[in-house]
């Protein structure tokens, strides 16, 4: 659908405002608005100096004197007076620590004051006159943060400022590292008038509660549409649910905005940003309007962790309910194939039976191979020492939880159990940490 189209859908379920957060690791200089500690040069950092009169000896030679008065040739050392025997002076320009605290002027790319003047500075003056709010930071997971407030009717003007947050990385220089870093979205309520946080307006309790369960029903295809190209991050921060949890993969930040976590950043490609708000949009029907379901369809989607695209794309189970969702989650008139040319995914079930086949033939023939070996170690007697630890962790308690006499042989003797058939092709065959599932 068309930019106006998708506003104007985000703007009748009540929400008139755009926040977006630009992430990125830049490898920035020294965050130098509030100055450093650099190196003394008036001492190169030794925090003292040499003491001039004992050249760093702490003694000096003096003339013995004779009963009468008059000087011999003999000399002893005795201790120098001007430096009490050390050897050297505090240096009074550090006072002895080697290091002075220097203010910055503040005009280089370790300000974040000069990165966010910069970032400004590329904008079209439409452009910046369409920023409500806008703050550049170091938020401590990366070290350069862009946080700016529009209203929705300037959302063609996302793109431009994207791309600003590009140049500044460019002119700092050293790469852009996107690993970790999203790309949040947030939708604040028309009576908000641009302000975050959002106080003077709380989201309808029946609306929200149908938002809720049903895009639930719909995160694994959302996980697909929030990225902008084959790539995805880990989930600790957007964990597949829909919450009032920070690290929620849609956040409903106290009771009154809503905040999309789960996308990816799209710097190779600002004007995905579009494709993004096409989706909040396609969501925003089921706060709108709370009478409106999505068709469950009965199975349970399984998330897998640190795999990126494949982590929701491996099994065939997962693939079918992708596709069956995606086109309630992307934006109206996307056909699959254009989707997923754009990421370089491959949805094909056709596909991933046959790979997936393969695999979980392999995994179970391992496992049973893992299973029998378990079996057969933890069944051979006890030596005289194994009993004598067996008894020893028995009495002092160190077998809870584990009940059988199996699980504690094994224990006694370090082999790790094989776990269920599911478990053992997960973690050893498919690689794949199980993060969490929901029910489609």
């Amino acid at each position: 659908m068309s930019l106006k189209t998708t506003l104007k859908e985000i703007e009748s379920a009540g929400f008139s405002y755009i926040k977006v957060e630009l992430e990125a690791q830049l490898r920035r200089p020294y965050d130098s608005d509030e100055g450093e500690y650099q190196t003394c040069s008036d001492c190169d950092g030794d925090g003292s100096h040499e003491c001039s009169d004992c050249e760093g000896s702490g003694y000096i030679e003096v003339e013995l004197t004779r009963p009468d008065g008059s000087t011999s040739d003999m000399t002893e050392e005795v201790t120098c007076d001007e430096c009490s025997g050390a050897g050297n002076h505090e240096c009074s320009e550090c006072e002895g620590g080697g290091e002075v605290y220097r203010e910055s002027d503040g005009d280089d790319f370790g300000s974040v004051e000069y990165c966010q003047r910069y970032i400004e500075d590329q904008l079209s003056p439409e452009a910046k006159a369409a920023i409500i709010y806008g703050r550049f930071y170091n938020d401590g997971s990366v070290d350069s943060e862009y946080t700016f407030t529009i209203h929705s009717k300037d959302a063609k003007f996302l793109p431009e400022i994207i791309d600003s947050f590009n140049k500044l990385a460019e002119a700092v220089g050293n790469g852009m590292d996107v690993d970790g870093a999203g790309m949040h979205v947030a939708v604040l309520p028309t009576e908000s008038n641009g302000v975050y946080p959002v106080r003077n307006f709380a989201l309808d309790d029946t609306k929200l509660t149908n938002f809720r369960t049903e895009v639930t029903k719909l995160l694994p295809a959302l996980f697909i549409a929030a990225t902008s190209g084959n790539f995805t991050r880990a989930l600790n921060y957007r964990h597949p649910k829909i919450d009032f949890d920070k690290y929620s993969a849609i956040h409903i930040v106290d009771g009154r905005c809503l905040e999309y976590r789960l996308f990816e950043t799209c710097y190779q490609r600002p004007e995905a940003i579009f494709e993004y708000l096409e989706t909040i949009a396609r969501t925003l029907e089921y706060y709108k309007d709370p009478t409106k379901k999505v068709e469950s369809i009965g199975k349970e989607f399984v998330f897998y962790d640190r795999e990126g695209i494949k982590g929701f794309t491996s099994t065939p189970d997962q693939v079918r309910i992708i596709k069956k969702q995606l086109k309630m989650v992307v934006g109206k008139g996307v056909t699959l194939k254009s989707f997923m040319k754009t990421r370089e995914i491959d949805l094909s079930v056709q596909t991933r039976n046959k790979e997936f086949g393969k695999k979980l033939a392999r995994a179970k023939a391992l496992y049973i191979d893992a299973k029998r070996d378990y079996e057969y170690r933890v069944s051979q007697p006890l030596s005289q020492y194994e009993q004598e630890r067996w008894r020893e962790h028995r009495n002092y308690g160190y077998f809870e939880g584990r009940d059988t006499r199996e699980e504690q042989i094994a224990y006694i003797r370090g082999i790790s159990k094989v776990g269920t058939e599911e478990e053992f092709v997960n973690r050893n065959v498919l690689s794949m940490r199980l993060a969490a599932s929901v029910s489609c």
